[in-house]
């Protein structure tokens, strides 16, 4: 949306602060492992398109799930 990706933190070096090299560390691998499991994710959703689906066509019985739409009368 605004024509560049933003970074979640900032990359810093080596800093004086052990705990927060540890910390920084921790982050840049959460980051990779989301990094990966979201690429993960978009490749699954990548092979369940190539799936089998036919379109409905007009006049076809299809059977509607009214569970979580919110009414005003009983049904």
């Amino acid at each position: 949306m605004m024509g560049f990706e933003p970074q979640a933190y900032l990359l810093i070096g080596k800093t004086f602060f052990p705990a927060l090299d540890k910390h920084l560390e921790i982050l840049d691998a959460t980051c990779k492992k989301t990094t990966a499991a979201h690429t993960k994710a978009a490749q699954a959703v990548k092979e369940r398109i190539g799936t089998k689906f036919t379109p409905w066509k007009v006049g076809a019985k299809v059977w509607l799930n009214f569970h979580n739409l919110k009414i005003n009368f009983p049904s």
